[in-house]
């Protein structure tokens, strides 16, 4: 009988366990932002494009030496966004064969998990 005293106390507390760790996770913020929440592309010239969200706003930049001096950003985003921007709900970039260029970002909800996803293409 104490054995199955000892396997009910078991049971029971990695069940607590795993229900304060499920809850745990539901309080995380949905809208975080972080500078590491960078994307990057080289193009068939071998200019390095950067994408990334500051103040609401997915900027963009171009590097033609490397990454050690970069244009003036340009905002992509007309109005201030919620920009998911932790992992990979970063802004992403892709250039394509043809030399266009590829945004996509999520617009954060109040929902948790959930948002919009935008797209831009640039054809010049």
């Amino acid at each position: 009988m104490t054995s199955m005293k000892k396997i009910f106390f078991l049971a029971l507390s990695a069940l607590v366990c795993f229900t304060l760790s499920a809850q745990a996770h539901e309080e995380h913020t949905q809208h975080q932002s972080s500078n590491l929440a960078v994307s990057v592309a080289f193009d068939a010239d071998a200019n390095l494009w950067r994408v990334r969200a500051k103040d609401d706003f997915v900027l963009v930049d171009m590097s033609r030496d490397l990454g050690k001096r970069f244009t003036k950003p340009m905002a992509i985003n007309a109005i201030a966004q919620k920009i998911a921007a932790d992992g990979e709900a970063r802004p992403k970039i892709a250039i394509g064969p043809e030399g266009n260029i590829y945004l996509t970002w999520t617009e954060a909800l109040k929902t948790p998990f959930s948002g919009y996803v935008w797209f831009v293409r640039s054809i010049n």
